[in-house]
């Protein structure tokens, strides 16, 4: 007996309205059923009732990615994993397969042209409550970015709008005072304009924040950018660029396993996407937690 597949469609991803088509050919693709994600669903309750152990393949971008994978638990023995990428960004489908096309990556879905891939999962405590992530989570100036950027900019600008948010970080002034420490490390202080704690070596489209970083290697990568003048923005925009961004003075990079933050004023961050603020966090790596379905591209 062939292996269900359900397939979770995002319709207000960025690609969705483009790849009209292709939902159309997922309804009439035998063994696969399609079930359209809006806010307001109980998504939670919805995957509790499904008792045939599909492939629960997430059409959507990161932040449906984060949503899909809270509400189910990663480890949710119930289900396999893929990805259908329709986002902006898709930062973890392209670091964990490449940037193939929507097409081909259901076509590889369909002809069960697919491999295992194990990748790490981080949790975050913000304050008192506690998310996961797959991806990274940044703090301060880009956070700050995301929450005020639209569906529709995602939409219209498509990836445009990261690069617009990456100049955004470079470029504004802001600053933000936190205390930190790695694993049960000395507490350290750092006067910075955005931070980054991620599992994967991109984010935002395609920003290369922690260079040979991979989301299996059971290390989580935390970036931070000290707060700069003017004439230090354009030299790290410069060093960026010419792909000299880890010896800029402005940028530390450091890895670790759990990582405790504190910021003296509300700090906002993006976890995967998903916006929250506060000023204490907690987070942690669980290496190789979620096992994922990926396209067999040497297949």
């Amino acid at each position: 007996m062939n292996q269900q597949r359900l397939v979770l469609w995002n319709p207000y991803a960025s690609q969705a309205d483009a790849n009209t088509d292709l939902k159309a050919e997922i309804q009439n693709t035998p063994d696969t059923r399609i079930h359209e994600l809006h806010e307001q669903d109980d998504l939670k309750a919805f995957l509790d009732n499904q008792t045939d152990h599909p492939l629960l393949v997430i059409a959507g971008g990161d932040g449906t990615i984060h949503r899909t994978l809270n509400q189910v638990n990663a480890s949710n023995e119930n289900f396999d994993f893929a990805v259908l990428p329709l986002g902006t960004g898709n930062d973890l489908a392209h670091a964990t397969f490449g940037k193939i096309s929507p097409w081909d990556c259901w076509q590889a879905i369909t002809e069960n042209n697919l491999i295992s891939r194990k990748l790490d999962v981080g949790k975050v405590r913000v304050d008192r409550e506690e998310l996961y992530f797959f991806n990274s989570i940044g703090g301060g100036i880009s956070a700050e970015f995301s929450k005020n950027v639209t569906k529709g900019e995602k939409k219209t600008l498509g990836s445009l709008t990261y690069l617009k948010g990456s100049l955004e970080v470079i470029t504004n002034p802001k600053r933000f005072h936190i205390k930190y420490r790695l694993d049960d490390g000395e507490w350290n202080e750092r006067e910075i304009a955005n931070f980054f704690a991620s599992s994967s070596s991109i984010c935002g489209g395609g920003l290369e924040i922690a260079p040979g970083a991979k989301n299996n290697d059971g290390m989580l990568h935390f970036i931070t950018y000290r707060a700069m003048n003017s004439i230090d923005r354009v030299l790290l925009m410069t060093d960026y660029l010419a792909g000299r961004y880890e010896e800029n003075e402005a940028v530390k990079s450091e890895v670790c396993n759990r990582l405790e933050l504190n910021s003296e004023e509300m700090l906002k961050v993006s976890i995967d996407g998903e916006i929250k603020s506060g000023r204490h966090f907690q987070i942690e790596l669980f290496p190789q937690a979620l096992e994922l379905q990926i396209p067999d591209l040497a297949g």
